[in-house]
């Protein structure tokens, strides 16, 4: 889990500094999300997209579009190695940063094996405890409905998910 998140957070960062130099007024959405869909980040012998990393290997969402089926059945397989065919770990989208605002932040360090809970741990009680990111008096992060399901199949809503790891609860 620490390599992918790792993977998808470097390669995100890296595209878009890469783009940012070309055109200072790059944003990822005027850019239709391209650099997210775009195959770049060489694994094992394939090329994949950010969004073949979060979303096949780490969500292992049916419905992502590979560019072959080499790299759709070799993430399958990353997929299930790392969830062993259970759901997902919805922390995982405290790890992710999507160059986004709304997103978590970028994480302070590389993610590490021995220490992925704790890390995805701290990120969760930061992302919603910001009351402009992850929850607050005008509501939760847009995140909690994109992959509600995520949050739904590991702690049973995203409400759940922000009484968990929101410092005031609920409140």
């Amino acid at each position: 889990l620490a390599y992918w998140l790792n993977a998808y957070n470097g390669w995100a960062l890296y595209g878009v500094a890469a783009k940012y130099a070309e055109n200072p007024d790059y944003d990822v959405e005027s850019d239709g999300w391209l650099l997210f869909t775009t195959p770049f980040i060489e694994v094992a012998g394939l090329t994949l997209s950010p969004n073949d990393i979060e979303h096949g290997i780490l969500r292992g969402w049916a419905d992502q579009p590979y560019a072959d089926e080499t790299v759709a059945e070799r993430a399958r397989q990353w997929n299930e190695e790392l969830w062993g065919g259970e759901a997902p770990d919805a922390r995982l989208h405290m790890g992710l940063n999507c160059a986004s605002w709304s997103c978590p932040n970028v994480p302070p360090g590389a993610f590490q094996g021995e220490r992925i809970d704790a890390q995805l741990d701290a990120l969760a009680v930061v992302f919603v405890d910001n009351p402009g990111k992850g929850a607050g008096p005008n509501g939760i992060s847009t995140l909690f409905s994109w992959f509600g399901d995520d949050f739904t199949a590991t702690f049973g809503s995203a409400e759940e998910f922000v009484a968990t790891y929101r410092t005031e609860g609920l409140d």
